[in-house]
């Protein structure tokens, strides 16, 4: 019912007066997104706390708003928190994962909108070390003089700053001195 009517008698005991009121109902405005954009980027050099997004909401009422996130893939680095403010929670530095879309809704006491996608893209991710010219496998002569370089391993990596280790595993025997010791029998 959008309104009720009420007819409001007043008696002085001698003379009585009547009017009608009518009381008209306005329904729960539901909140509105001000500023959610499609995507955002952040670097992945800032620090765990930091505010990645902060969505703005209206409300008619100024009613209580609630927040909650769905974050796509699942290990989600992101928290909201009912100021409508995104927060980073884990360190960021060394993630692979180019971006993380997150599904934001938020509710008043009455209504519920969303969810709104927010793209957050991580600037400066961490490129992986590509091994570039590695075989399944070499063949060597036996009694090979010790030290002898068996194969040049090839890398590329987009982040050339980065400083590269190796390090190598195997099934046979490794010398103290970093050598393979080849046994013919």
């Amino acid at each position: 019912t959008s309104s009720y009517a009420f007819d409001i008698d007043c008696s002085d005991g001698f003379t009585s007066d009547k009017e009608e009121f009518t009381v008209y109902l306005v329904k729960n405005a539901a909140p509105v997104f001000v500023n959610l954009q499609n995507s955002t980027t952040i670097s992945t050099t800032v620090l765990v706390g930091t505010t990645a997004f902060t969505v703005l909401v209206t409300d008619a009422e100024g009613d209580d708003l609630t927040f909650t996130m769905t974050c796509i893939p699942a290990s989600c680095p992101f928290t909201i928190f009912n100021s409508g403010e995104i927060q980073i929670n884990t360190d960021l530095t060394g993630h692979t994962t180019v971006g993380y879309d997150l599904e934001i809704t938020v509710a008043d006491s009455k209504n519920t909108v969303g969810p709104s996608l927010l793209t957050i893209t991580l600037a400066d991710i961490n490129d992986p070390v590509v091994l570039t010219n590695l075989p399944s496998a070499v063949t060597i002569t036996e009694n090979v003089a010790v030290g002898t370089s068996v194969f040049d391993v090839s890398y590329s990596d987009v982040d050339v700053l980065q400083a590269h280790t190796f390090a190598i595993t195997s099934s046979s025997p490794i010398s103290g001195t970093g050598y393979f010791t080849i046994d013919s029998d």
